[in-house]
């Protein structure tokens, strides 16, 4: 599965990476033409998701005149953390050489986005955005457990490592300002920049170890809790007119 997800960010990266660049360097002969209408569809990237070992696409759709719908599909995978000592469950934990833990998941947002000055073109300049959004997140892990197996027909029961597995909902909304704008005019490509706060909770869905392990320890966490501080940005470029 986890492979499976980064070769899907592979290959959406790849395919974004040719389209930006079809409109970085051919975009100044596309919009010459003066009978070019306002774009009604975009697709942005959010570059700093990979920190969070997850891929962000935004699909942007116009509504109506300064009225957009703004998405977001998240693909998670990769290793989250070492053993530190704030996820660990025991003194065994804290001491062992256990592997990496590691997530995979995907997630959705949808919202609401009013831009602010009608004297600026279509889907340009300064915005209002809120939403919600919903995020299923699988991390497996390693850790000191009571494992069953069998001698002379007996079931015994020993404290050893073994792969655990958490499957986590994390939900919430949030409420951004922005801007966007054309970093080159000549150019399809535009640039967005946000901040605002945001407020997630989480739930455990499915825990095979009764020592659960905390990923929700600060609230910009996969896992986290309680109101956070946002901020970020976004390159896209026109898909529809």
């Amino acid at each position: 599965m986890k492979r499976l997800l980064f070769n899907i960010s592979y290959v959406l990266g790849f395919l974004f990476a040719v389209l930006l660049t079809n409109n970085t360097v051919f975009g100044t002969t596309q919009l010459k033409s003066s009978n070019k209408k306002d774009t009604s569809v975009r697709v942005f990237i959010v570059p700093q998701f990979i920190f969070s070992k997850a891929l962000r696409v935004d699909l942007d759709y116009k509504l109506k005149p300064n009225k957009w719908l703004q998405s977001a599909l998240y693909l998670y995978g990769g290793a989250y953390s070492s053993n530190n000592n704030h996820n660990v469950v025991s003194e065994l934990d804290r001491n062992a050489d256990l592997g990496d833990d590691e997530v995979i998941g995907i997630g959705l947002s949808l919202s609401k986005k009013n831009f602010l000055d009608v004297n600026k073109p279509e889907g340009m300049g300064w915005y209002l955005n809120y939403g919600i959004f919903g995020h299923l997140l699988d991390f497996n892990y390693e850790t000191f457990t009571w494992v069953e197996f069998e001698d002379n027909n007996n079931t015994m029961l020993e404290y050893r490592v073994a792969e655990s597995r958490q499957t986590t909902l994390r939900y919430g909304g949030l409420i951004t300002f922005g801007n966007v704008f054309k970093p080159y005019p000549e150019s399809d490509v535009l640039f967005d920049f946000y901040y605002g706060l945001g407020f997630n909770n989480s739930n455990i869905l499915y825990d095979e170890n009764p020592n659960k392990r905390s990923y929700d320890r600060r609230s910009w966490s996969p896992a986290g809790k309680g109101p956070w501080f946002t901020i970020g940005f976004r390159i896209g470029i026109p898909i529809s007119s």
